[in-house]
């Protein structure tokens, strides 16, 4: 399963398509959303985002973004990522879900799935992940995959919470 569908009890997430796109100019037009990301963005700026990370995945194979879909019905819920963070050699974690996905485990849940995905499969060393410095649900989100805060960093434009997952203390916990 180099980049195959990803699995849980309740999810499953397949690598990003072009397909995809109504769901993510819907997201990404949401205020509630963007909160702490940024403005809410056009649907052509998506478009092209969209491109880039399909052009990414296909440069870094076993990388990039997956649509996360709902097992039951295969509602869309949102998407999560694995990625180079911000022109960085560090790979982060990153998520972002539907106003209607939230407050259901759902980040935790697919978080947990794509981390192991990482270790085992891509044989990563390390995970990061960075939230807004007041975005108090995601960082529970990386705390409960198992992160530690390690510090304030610089990326995406603004100073951010730097959390990371090592290997090691993965395996040692079996945090999954």
């Amino acid at each position: 399963m180099e980049h195959d569908a990803l699995r849980t009890d309740r999810l499953y997430a397949v690598p990003l398509k072009l397909d995809h796109l109504p769901f993510l100019q819907a997201l990404d037009a949401d205020p509630d959303v963007m909160k702490y990301i940024g403005q809410v963005r056009s649907k052509e700026t998506v478009l092209a985002r969209v491109k880039q990370a399909l052009i990414y995945q296909k440069l870094n194979p076993g990388l990039g973004i997956w649509s996360v879909f709902t097992q039951k019905n295969d509602l869309w819920v949102g998407w999560i990522c694995l990625k180079h963070l911000d022109k960085s050699d560090h790979i982060e974690l990153g998520y972002r879900l539907s106003k209607k996905s939230w407050n259901k485990g759902y980040a935790t849940e697919m978080s947990k799935r794509i981390i192991k995905y990482g270790f085992e499969v891509k044989q990563l060393i390390e995970i990061v992940g960075v939230t807004d410095l007041a975005h108090v649900r995601s960082q529970n989100v990386l705390m409960k995959c198992g992160f530690k805060f390690m510090d304030f960093r610089y990326f995406y434009g603004k100073n951010m919470n730097f959390f990371k997952l090592i290997k090691e203390d993965w395996e040692r916990n079996m945090v999954k």
